[in-house]
Formats: structure tokens, C-alpha cells, sequence
């Protein structure tokens, strides 16, 4: 398992997703936001955005890369959690709270933190109907 996934601890403050993406914040070495809005294909699900890409693996559900302003990054389980949120069962999408607190470029050229909510495939997720 490349991520872990908190299902036991559902994020109540999320809203019903709209859509797919969200922004991530990023501090460290480097630091902005990252925000993703068009899929992008790659290794499992991605999203792209003008400063990186995100791309998640499913069962069990991972991400298995994330790039940002030209770092690159393979996260270990102990390095990020993915916590599930509200969900619109109507289109399919579930906002999920994501956080790393140090990533560290695989070609030794930074460390960033992360953190955010984005809109994902419920069923990236493991959520089918109304929830987790």
C-alpha cells in the first residue's frame, strides 16, 4: 500500500463535492498551491493542474506520484493519509481530505508538505451509495 487510507475516520466538515480536483497546499522547500481541475492520464487516476500532477492507484487505494514545479515524488505509506469526506452519489464524486508532512523529491532537490481537499471517484475511494 502506497497511501493510507483512514476509513474509520470520515471528514465531517467536507462539503458534497461538485467536481472533480481541489486545491492542495504546499509548504517547504517549495511552496504555493496546487490546483487540480482536468484529468490527466498516467499510472491509475490523474489530475493535473499548472504546477503538478497527482496520480492514484486503487485497490487499496494510493497515490502513487505527485509532481510539483518540477519535484517528483513517490509516497511511502507512512507519508500521506487519505481521509474521505462527503460524497454526491448523483455524479459519482467524493471530496477526501489529503496530507503528507514530508515528501522528499526522489532526486534529492527538495522536501515539501501537503495538504488539502480534492474531489475524487467515489469509487476510488471504496464508496458506493451515500458514504464510506
Amino acid at each position: 500500500m502506497l497511501c493510507h487510507l483512514l476509513l474509520s475516520e470520515t471528514v465531517e466538515t467536507l462539503t458534497i463535492p461538485e467536481e472533480m480536483g481541489g486545491v492542495l497546499e504546499v509548504s517547504g522547500d517549495r511552496r504555493g498551491t496546487l490546483t487540480l481541475a482536468d484529468h490527466v492520464d498516467g499510472p491509475g487516476f490523474g489530475l493535473k493542474g499548472g504546477e503538478g500532477r497527482i496520480f492514484f492507484a486503487d485497490d487499496p487505494v494510493a497515490v502513487s506520484q505527485l509532481s510539483f514545479e518540477g519535484l517528483e515524488f513517490y509516497p511511502k505509506p507512512s507519508e500521506c493519509q487519505i481521509t474521505p469526506g462527503g460524497v454526491d452519489g448523483a455524479i459519482g464524486v467524493a471530496l477526501a481530505r489529503v496530507e503528507w508532512a514530508r515528501l522528499t523529491d526522489v532526486r534529492g532537490n527538495g522536501a515539501i508538505a501537503v495538504t488539502g481537499t480534492i474531489g475524487l471517484p467515489a469509487n476510488l475511494l471504496g464508496i458506493r451509495g451515500g458514504g464510506p
